[in-house]
């Protein structure tokens, strides 16, 4: 079977996206929920990480 999946952007409140996610094949819907996601400065996390973990460079050690 085909499995169809349909993702609409129903909503953008600063850094967080939150998305209305529905699946469905030959039969019918399968399910429908929402998912949320949030947008990040990869720099700064990057800085965080290696913070946390001792490192200093860009590159593992």
């Amino acid at each position: 079977m085909t499995v169809t999946a349909d993702v609409e952007l129903v909503a953008v409140q600063g850094r967080t996206l939150r998305f209305k996610v529905s699946c469905s094949d030959e039969n019918g819907l399968i399910g429908e929920g929402f998912h949320e996601r949030a947008v990040i400065d990869h720099d700064k996390f990057m800085a965080r990480v290696l913070a946390k973990s001792g490192q200093t460079g860009s590159s593992p050690q």
